[in-house]
């Protein structure tokens, strides 16, 4: 950030201060993740630039669920579902649309909430955005659970990780945990 303040790069500091916002998010710094995403968000306005606004929009929605602020949460969703969709962003659109969805969930407007995560999960198959699919596929099975479609809601579960799987890929082996030997204890040695 001091180099791009330095040189007075208003992009790299609207960047910059995204990427903290980020950070924060991940860290749980809320006052962090709302100061800097605001100020995120206003630097990329001012400069024009509709993709950096997009780059705020997960954090700033997210510290206004956080704070149970669900119209501001939903506020930024749909800017940022509306700027994606602009720029044809398929990946960033099921994003944002997992996001509504998600934000239905909480309202525990169950249609609207299945309505916003189905949307999202094939648009993300279609893009093969496999992250994308799980996070609707998730939001479709909560929904089913919370609505007290249980059969469903395990249904989906159950088949996600085989719907998730990456053609031609085989799944990772299951590991076993390995045995360390007691404090003072030798290893086993072979033949023994």
């Amino acid at each position: 950030m001091a180099l791009f303040e330095a040189a007075g790069d208003r992009w790299g500091i609207a960047a910059g201060l995204a990427l903290r916002a980020m950070h924060g998010l991940f860290t749980g710094d809320l006052a962090a993740l709302d100061r800097d995403g605001v100020r995120a968000a206003t630097a990329f306005c001012e400069l024009g630039d509709r993709w950096g606004e997009l780059q705020t929009v997960s954090p700033l929605s997210a510290h206004a669920q956080i704070m149970g602020d669900y119209a501001t949460a939903e506020r930024r969703q749909r800017q940022g579902l509306k700027l994606a969709e602009e720029l044809g962003l398929h990946t960033e659109v099921s994003a944002r649309l997992s996001g509504l969805g998600r934000l239905a969930l909480l309202a525990e407007d169950w249609p609207r909430a299945a309505e916003l995560h189905e949307r999202a999960r094939k648009l993300a198959a279609e893009q093969g955005y496999r992250f994308g699919e799980a996070a609707a596929g998730t939001g479709l099975a909560l929904g089913a659970r919370r609505s007290g479609a249980l059969d469903e809601a395990e249904a989906r579960l159950i088949g996600m990780p085989e719907a998730l799987r990456v053609p031609g890929r085989r799944p990772p082996a299951p590991r076993r945990a390995a045995r360390r030997p007691r404090h003072g204890a030798r290893p086993p040695t072979e033949g023994s």
